[in-house]
């Protein structure tokens, strides 16, 4: 058995191993080649936090990983992060414990802005300048350093945050790193919406923050941070003026987040929903038409990823 540092992680695992992992686990997620349990969520007492557990079995990986993350709220006041994570990889033909992947919270953080990244780029618009990001948190970080990591033709990035300062701390780091984009913080979340083309929002908001009076035509909005079943960021009455749904996975947004927030409430049903990311990669279908459709994305994130991406650090660390 081996244990892996998050710094050990930050040396080998690159961006784009990791996007090309994320796609594979959206493929087979979507075309049957995983036994995927729903996820163990529970709240800590209080509104302290959550905890999760996530796990899936892949056909044609040799191994699996179980990974418990917990996101404890009174962090900030702490100074540490308020994600926390552990991924243990395991033999898929003994059971054996193969590797401790003590990440942190790091690799949890690529794959989900991977995930994110990947969503942009398939459903951004022909047309396109303005990034707005809801949120100013370590993944709000990590999904612009990953979307601009991907070729692009953003000139603007717009950031909200609840907290005006944390967001004017974020314009300033990202910044300094990309000189030639401009960074703007907004106060009002309608405005960011107005003149943003893409909106990803990647909050931990139990009550939506993207309502339907602030949208028109022609936008892609991706909700990241409503993964659990309380949380919801986007309004479920945008969901029924939507041109098109998608989702990372139809069964566990079932149960979490938007999706479940909006069938709840009876703005849409389960047929509503036009496909699964792992649909689109496979088929090269297009999933926007036009630059006129409003598009939205809900992704919750799914115990495949984990197993993807702890084969990926397994494999490359089992030989060192």
């Amino acid at each position: 058995m081996i244990l892996i540092s998050q710094k050990q992680l930050k040396e080998k695992i690159s961006i784009p191993l990791a996007i090309r992992s994320i796609k594979k686990a959206f493929i087979a997620s979507s075309y049957g080649k995983v036994i995927m349990p729903d996820p163990l969520v529970f709240e800590l007492p209080k509104n302290e936090g959550e905890i999760c557990i996530k796990t899936a079995l892949v056909k044609n990986l040799s191994t699996y990983t179980i990974k418990q993350v917990s996101v404890i709220n009174k962090n900030t006041k702490r100074n540490i992060p308020t994600l926390n994570a552990t991924m243990n990889v395991y033999s898929r033909l003994t059971g054996e414990l193969l590797a401790v992947i003590d990440e942190k919270g790091w690799l949890t953080n690529l794959r989900t802005a991977c995930a994110g990244a990947i969503a942009e780029k398939m459903f951004r618009k022909k047309n396109y300048n303005v990034l707005g990001i809801i949120g100013a948190g370590t993944q709000a970080s990590w999904q612009i350093k990953v979307i601009l990591s991907i070729p692009n033709k953003y000139k603007k990035i717009i950031i909200w945050n609840r907290t005006y300062k944390k967001a004017v701390l974020l314009k300033n780091e990202l910044s300094k790193m990309y000189p030639k984009i401009k960074f703007e913080v907004f106060f009002l979340v309608k405005d960011l919406v107005l003149q943003s083309d893409t909106i990803i929002s990647v909050t931990a908001s139990q009550n939506p923050i993207v309502k339907n009076t602030m949208i028109n035509n022609g936008k892609t909005i991706i909700s990241i941070g409503s993964d659990m079943p309380n949380k919801c960021e986007i309004d479920p009455q945008i969901y029924s003026i939507s041109n098109k749904i998608f989702v990372d996975n139809i069964k566990s947004n079932k149960l979490l987040g938007n999706i479940k927030r909006a069938i709840d409430s009876g703005c849409i049903q389960l047929k509503n929903i036009s496909g699964e990311i792992g649909d689109l990669l496979l088929t090269n279908k297009k999933g926007r038409e036009n630059d006129n459709q409003l598009i939205l994305v809900s992704l919750v994130g799914l115990g495949s990823q984990d197993t993807y991406m702890g084969d990926l650090v397994y494999t490359i660390f089992r030989n060192k």
